[in-house]
């Protein structure tokens, strides 16, 4: 399987979906957000700028990840850069909102539509991601449970609360992890079994 169609399939497939008369309805803002009906000669136009929104969106969230830190690492002295960086972060989101608002315009606005609930969302990503990937994700939710609670306990007896909080989020993170590929390698060996 294809990187793109990795892609595809945790992202632009889950977000363009057919309604009972099997028109293309497309959630620019997610399942939570209105659907849009798509005509047919728009889907690939849409796709493509959904791939690269997603591709835009994780480049942001690195270069937001990066700047948080120095940020962090800093003591929370801002240097001009620092700041410059956090406009930078700004304005990538927002171009990331106004790429979202760009595909639906034209569009009508779905009325009758029921969404898929979040559930079915998450248990579909899981489906049409590679095997190897859920296993990674088992494997990656073990490491992280197993270096962020020792440090919890480490926290917790040194009464370092700001440590807690940020060992209680890696846990969290790290059981998140550990439970999506628990499911996704549960639910592909029944569906294999089936």
């Amino acid at each position: 399987m294809g990187l793109i169609k990795v892609f595809d399939a945790l992202y632009v497939d889950q977000l363009i979906q057919k309604n009972e008369r099997g028109e293309a309805v497309v959630y620019p803002y997610g399942l939570a957000g209105s659907g849009y009906v798509l005509p047919e000669d728009r889907v690939g136009a849409v796709r493509t700028s959904m791939r690269r929104q997603m591709l835009a969106a994780i480049a942001i969230g690195f270069y937001t990840a990066v700047v948080a830190a120095s940020i962090f690492a800093a003591d929370g002295h801002v240097s001009l850069w620092t700041g410059l960086g956090v406009a930078a972060a700004t304005l990538g989101f927002a171009g990331i909102l106004y790429m979202q608002r760009r595909l639906a315009t034209g569009l009508k606005q779905q009325v009758i539509q029921q969404r898929p609930s979040i559930g079915v969302f998450m248990r579909n990503a899981r489906m049409a991601r590679p095997l190897w990937s859920l296993w990674g994700e088992l494997v990656l939710g073990v490491i992280v449970v197993a270096f962020g609670l020792p440090d919890l306990i480490t926290a917790l007896q040194t009464s370092d609360y700001t440590g807690v909080g940020q060992n209680l989020f890696i846990l969290a993170v790290g059981g998140y992890i550990l439970w999506d590929g628990a499911l996704g390698v549960i639910q592909r060996r029944s569906a294999r079994a089936a």
